[in-house]
């Protein structure tokens, strides 16, 4: 009986938390199902939740969009990014990423009560 509440313990105590909304206490986790890639269309699976609890959460007013950051220090946005909340408070996202010449590097950002959680985007080629 010790050993199955010890292994409750430790595992309803740790949940990975891979970005994190400091603030709000929430977390995202996002996972590319095809991509990402340089020119073409590529797609990710994301999804918000509680730190604590590891419940999932379809916030009302989350953004989600593309940052390109570049070399020089300058930034700015890109593309559109279409998404919707999928099955089980799942996002469903598809996102175009577009190097060229520039130098630099893109991010996929999270944006909730105007804090923002940005993922670096390692294009495949």
């Amino acid at each position: 009986m010790f050993k199955t509440i010890i292994a409750l313990l430790l595992t309803t105590s740790i949940i990975a938390c891979p970005y994190q909304f400091e603030s709000q206490n929430l977390c995202v986790d996002m996972e590319w199902t095809n991509g990402p890639f340089d020119g073409a269309p590529s797609n990710f699976e994301a999804v918000v939740y509680d730190k604590d609890s590891g419940e999932k959460i379809a916030p009302e007013n989350l953004k989600v969009y593309v940052w390109m950051m570049m070399a020089n220090g300058h930034q700015h946005g890109g593309p559109a990014i279409e998404w919707a909340y999928g099955e089980d408070q799942v996002i469903d996202g598809t996102a175009k990423f577009f190097m060229g010449r520039m130098k630099g590097y893109w991010q996929v950002r999270f944006e909730l009560n105007e804090e923002i959680v940005a993922v670096d985007v390692e294009l495949k080629k």
